[in-house]
């Protein structure tokens, strides 16, 4: 599983920005709702007005594909929420990298370990989260909010045993702040790979999937920000 998620993680943070003829994922900040269509968001700290049929909210973040036609137009499609974990993470008050990820992976998904990893990095200003991370991980569900070449980064895990098969599967979340969602599943001889956007790989091409969403979103209870 690690030597797949350094490969993966890897090839991710290499994609460099496209133009808009190569119809890239995007992350863009809805600012204001203006009429019952109109909105004005923020791309890469640039304001624009544009039309969506989808409700959006307001201080929410989503990902979409961008597209501009000869005249000019540019167009949003394809939109998809993002976890506050992710956009909200300087909000969360946890100093996690990419090597404590792995090292709680070298360490079998441990528990104990990750309790150890969430106590050392919280702060006092957060303690509610780091109670709500400490139940998940007695549910099997791993939270890591991280950062990696200067990318925001949300891990989640999933463990459950078949005990038919005698076999560990480990289900995953990853949500990259300029790449978008994945999400898979980790067997004995098998990993099951799906993403919300087209983006190629030349190790393994995911399969496309509108069903690509946090196990748990570790912020909705706890990241009330308008206080």
């Amino acid at each position: 599983m690690r030597k797949f998620l350094e490969h993966f993680i890897e090839h991710i943070l290499e994609q460099k920005d496209k133009t808009l003829a190569d119809n890239p994922v995007v992350d863009i900040l809805i600012i204001k709702k203006i009429d019952y269509k109109r909105y004005e968001i923020s791309i890469k700290n640039k304001k624009l007005i544009c039309t969506s049929h989808k409700e959006l909210k307001p201080y929410n973040r989503y990902w979409c594909n961008i597209s501009q036609d000869s005249n000019g137009i540019i167009t949003l499609s394809n939109l998809s929420i993002q976890p506050k974990a992710l956009y909200l993470q300087k909000h969360i008050y946890l100093k996690l990298q990419i090597t404590d990820l792995f090292y709680f992976i070298d360490q079998n998904l441990s528990k104990n370990i990750y309790a150890k990893l969430i106590k050392d990095r919280y702060s006092s200003n957060n303690v509610d989260l780091e109670k709500k991370l400490i139940v998940l991980a007695q549910e099997e569900i791993y939270s890591f909010p991280i950062t990696a070449k200067n990318e925001l980064i949300f891990f989640q895990f999933k463990i459950s045993q078949n005990d038919n098969l005698n076999e560990k599967i480990v289900e995953f979340y990853v949500g990259f702040k300029n790449h978008g969602p994945f999400k898979g599943i980790f067997k004995k001889n098998e990993i099951v790979f799906y993403t919300r956007y087209d983006i190629k790989m030349d190790f393994l091409n995911p399969k496309l999937s509108t069903s690509v969403f946090p196990i748990v979103d570790i912020s909705d209870s706890f990241l009330d920000l308008k206080g």
